[in-house]
C-alpha cells in the first residue's frame, strides 16, 4: 500500500479527523482532542516520520524538564516503542516523534502505530501543560556505590 492509502484508511478508521496534504506529501492530521499529528515521508528510504508538538521548553526550570524527558525516554519507560523527544531549534517546541518503516506495512499495523503514538503524544501534551510537582529528595547518598567495591 502507498502511504497515502494508509493515511486515508487510518483517517476513516479514526472518524475522519481533519487532515491536509502539503506539496511535499506531508500530512497534517488533527484529532478530536485537538492534537495535531504530522506524517512526513522520509526522503531517503521507505519510511515515514510521525511527530507532534507536545509542549514548549520553558524559560525557567529547563533542567528539570529535560531530566523528566530523559528519564521517560530510557528504555521507552513512559513513551511508545521507537519514540523519542526532540527540540525544535527555532521555536523551542518539544516534539514526540517516531520513524516508521513503511515496507510491508498494512492498514492495521499503521493504524495501531498511529493510535499508540497519538495516545503517548496526548499523555505528554497533558503532562507538560500541568504544573510541575516537586521531586522528593533522594534518600541515598550520591557517593554510596557499595555494590561496586571489591
Amino acid at each position: 500500500m502507498t502511504l497515502e492509502q494508509l493515511i486515508l484508511s487510518a483517517a476513516t478508521a479514526l472518524g475522519n479527523p481533519g487532515f491536509q496534504y502539503t506539496r511535499d506529501k506531508t500530512c497534517d492530521m488533527v484529532l478530536a482532542n485537538g492534537l495535531q499529528i504530522v506524517i512526513e515521508p522520509s526522503r531517503t528510504e521507505e519510511a515515514v516520520h510521525i511527530y507532534a508538538v507536545v509542549g514548549n521548553l520553558p524559560a525557567f526550570d529547563r533542567e528539570n524538564v529535560a531530566e523528566s524527558l530523559l528519564r521517560a525516554q530510557l528504555f521507552h519507560r513512559e513513551m511508545g516503542e521507537g519514540c523519542c523527544f526532540g527540540l525544535d531549534d527555532d521555536t523551542d517546541e518539544l516534539l514526540l516523534n517516531r520513524k516508521l518503516t513503511t515496507q510491508n506495512l498494512d492498514e492495521a499495523g499503521f493504524l495501531a502505530v498511529l493510535n499508540e503514538f497519538a495516545n503517548w503524544a496526548t499523555y505528554w501534551r497533558d503532562k507538560l501543560q500541568s504544573p510541575p510537582v516537586a521531586a522528593p529528595a533522594s534518600t541515598s547518598p550520591v557517593g554510596d556505590f557499595g555494590m561496586l567495591r571489591a
